[in-house]
């Protein structure tokens, strides 16, 4: 069971970024990337959660890849070490994906959330 613990985040950043594509054209109320910035009008929010979705999906896919790759290394590592690195992925990711995701939407959008 442990080996296969270094795809829960990957998956998981995955599905995550698939519901937040899928419900971006729902209402700004219900689900996804919710920052003050984006929920000024309804467009910057849909645009936001569609650029946040592809690159939880995206990084998803990278997090799989190093999964892979670190699938044959993980009976040397320790379960608490296992934790970490499902940590490190989780936070990367998120990082990665909310930094790309403002700056997109600051390309496009002014404070007031009206398309520049």
């Amino acid at each position: 069971m442990l080996e296969f613990s270094v795809f829960i985040v990957g998956l998981l950043s995955m599905l995550i970024g698939v519901v937040n594509v899928l419900e971006s054209d729902q209402d700004i109320r219900r689900f996804g990337y919710r920052v003050r910035s984006v929920l000024q009008t309804k467009e910057s929010w849909q645009f936001a959660n569609k650029v946040f979705g592809v690159m939880l999906v995206s990084m998803g896919a990278i997090a799989l890849v190093i999964g892979i790759i670190l699938n044959s290394y993980i009976r040397l590592l320790s379960p608490f070490e296992v934790v970490m690195i499902n940590v490190l992925e989780l936070v990367v990711i998120v990082l990665i994906s909310m930094a790309v995701t403002e700056i997109r939407v600051k390309q496009l959008f002014n404070k007031e959330g009206k398309q520049k």
